[in-house]
């Protein structure tokens, strides 16, 4: 398949793209302006135009803040008239883009059950902080250990790799608190009684806290609902990055998970992205940072990090494993 247009976890899918179902990225296609950007990702994990004309479809992603619509929208047209199928992830607005199919239209009936096998939460301080990145390298881990496992994911490329995404009933306004607690317990309870898997692997949207007067991050109401409606075993939380964190702020955080949404956080990372409130527009902006940046801004600074960061691989995989198999041997003597 090829994919339109450039989208700043590309770099996140590429790097696990052995983990896609079926599918194999013969192309990447955008707009003049991020063409340098996709000759690099292109020369990194080796996607040859030479395939191109082997691809069946072409999926088409959300266009990213800053994108004017329309331009997206005659690029559209123009891919639609070389007769290849377009595949759509999830959209905003069904109505904007005709002609698309769409992954991840299932339907599911209420029931109200415990989920017996471990639950796994990756969450995050705000949005744009390696959550999905930090998704896929624990499930590229569960199935190398030989578990299966039941993935939901918050990020629209979570379609890709077979992961469930969240019932719209999460994010609807008619719908009370209550409702949307008793509408995730069971569309999770209907999902495991469908995978039957061994545990299951949960992206939380959005973040755990308010960042600062400005940054609401939607009052945390996603993590509230989801903590709410399931018994969440352990949680990995992912930071923004900085050159260091001090010990009582990781601790704060670590309680905060505990005492707000009972969660226990297992293991904390520092994440590709970090942030920075900008005055002028009164909100925050987010920075991503590349491999090589950040390894250069460790290398300059010398001291071991209190905790991994996503980019150390081999240091968070042992950490994974060790959480996987904590909770995998407590459920198997329940």
């Amino acid at each position: 398949m090829m994919i339109f247009p450039y989208h700043r976890d590309l770099d996140i899918l590429l790097k696990y793209k052995e983990m896609l179902k079926d599918r194999k990225i013969v192309n990447i296609l955008s707009f003049p302006e991020d063409q340098e950007r996709l000759e690099k990702l292109k020369e990194k994990y080796k996607i040859n135009k030479e395939y191109e004309e082997t691809a069946n479809e072409l999926l088409v992603l959300n266009p990213e803040e800053g994108v004017i619509f329309e331009k997206y929208k005659e690029k559209l047209e123009e891919l639609k008239k070389q007769g290849i199928p377009l595949w759509y992830l999830k959209t905003q607005n069904e109505n904007r883009i005709k002609n698309v199919h769409f992954y991840n239209e299932d339907i599911y009936k209420k029931r109200r059950y415990s989920v017996p096998v471990p639950i796994i939460a990756i969450l995050g301080q705000g949005i744009n902080c390696s959550k999905f990145e930090t998704l896929l390298m624990t499930n590229q881990i569960i199935e190398k250990m030989g578990y299966k496992s039941l993935v939901v994911s918050s990020n629209e490329l979570g379609g890709l790799f077979e992961f469930y995404s969240y019932p719209d009933s999460l994010s609807k306004l008619n719908v009370s608190l209550e409702d949307k607690i008793f509408s995730m317990n069971h569309y999770i309870y209907d999902l495991y009684m469908e995978e039957k898997p061994d545990l299951i692997l949960l992206e939380i949207p959005g973040g755990i806290m308010k960042m600062g007067e400005k940054g609401e991050n939607h009052f945390s109401e996603y993590t509230h609902v989801i903590s709410n409606a399931l018994d969440i075993d352990s949680g990995i939380m992912n930071l923004y990055y900085t050159k260091s964190y001090e010990e009582s702020y990781l601790n704060n955080i670590r309680q905060y998970c505990f005492y707000k949404y009972g969660i226990e956080i297992e293991m904390l990372l520092s994440a590709r992205q970090r942030t920075e409130y900008n005055m002028g527009s009164e909100s925050w902006d987010y920075f991503f940072l590349d491999e090589l940046f950040l390894k250069r801004l460790q290398n300059e600074d010398g001291k071991e990090q209190s905790i991994p960061n996503i980019i150390e691989v081999d240091s968070c995989v042992l950490k994974i494993q060790k959480i996987i198999e904590e909770f995998i041997n407590i459920y198997e003597r329940i």
